[in-house]
């Protein structure tokens, strides 16, 4: 059942596939809450990686942290990555709902939201629409959704916007100034389990912590050189520090 006066959606059928994956993940997680949580998220996962897959937009589902058991304990999450664009997160819609729940932890680092419905037998999910951006609560009326035909014009302007974007300035992060995918480090090293390090310079793993101070910054990200190692997200880590009023050393 869709909302009044919603355009149409696309329906996607819940087959066994569908199921298997969910369940597998679902019995990972203890907590009967989680469990539910993590099974109707896999369930909008699929239905997205589905109608991309109709669009001839590739996305890669093994990459992203829904795919990840530590991260779907962690998290409410049930992003897709979508190389070259960005993160798309598929947020599930129970029948009765009249609105789409956006919890904090997927609040940034997302080229889009996509409300997904799962009807009552979880037979169907219908694509509903999306926003571009996070709403202000935490929750958006289904009614304030765009179009989902709208969608692949939004990811293909994220992914030209990504491809022209200026350089980025370093020397701005002593101004506290700084892109939306700059992670501070331990924030970065929450998303990734067990990292392994190969440093440009010997000073990085001299280092005892990357916290920041008066004359050092360290921020990292996750980046995509057009190629997906499943299971084993990139990230780079760079830190910079003043050493006189016109040098920094990287």
């Amino acid at each position: 059942m869709q909302p009044r006066n919603s355009p149409p959606g696309f329906d996607v059928p819940l087959i066994q596939e569908a199921h298997q994956i969910a369940e597998k993940f679902s019995l990972q997680q203890k907590d009967l809450s989680k469990a539910k949580q993590v099974y109707f998220n896999s369930l909008a996962v699929y239905a997205v990686r589905f109608y991309l897959k109709c669009m001839k937009i590739e996305a890669v589902w093994e990459a992203s942290d829904s795919w990840d058991f530590l991260m779907q304990a962690l998290l409410d999450v049930a992003d897709l990555v979508l190389p070259g664009i960005g993160k798309l997160e598929c947020r599930p819609v129970l029948p009765e709902m009249q609105s789409v729940y956006i919890p904090a932890d997927v609040s940034f680092e997302r080229v889009g939201y996509i409300a997904v419905q799962i009807d009552r037998s979880l037979r169907t999910a219908t694509l509903l629409g999306f926003l571009e951006t996070v709403p202000i609560e935490e929750e958006s009326s289904l009614n304030q959704l765009q179009p989902l035909e709208d969608l692949p014009a939004h990811l293909g302007k994220v992914r030209q916007a990504k491809l022209t974007k200026a350089p980025e300035r370093l020397s701005q992060w002593f101004e506290n100034i700084f892109d939306v995918d700059w992670l501070s480090v331990p924030i970065l090293f929450s998303r990734v389990a067990n990292p392994a390090f190969n440093a440009r310079s010997t000073n990085l793993l001299k280092a005892a912590s990357l916290e920041d101070s008066t004359n050092k910054i360290s921020r990292g990200k996750i980046i995509d050189l057009g190629i997906q190692i499943i299971g084993y997200p990139l990230s780079l880590i760079i830190t910079i520090t003043s050493v006189t009023n016109e040098e920094i050393d990287i």
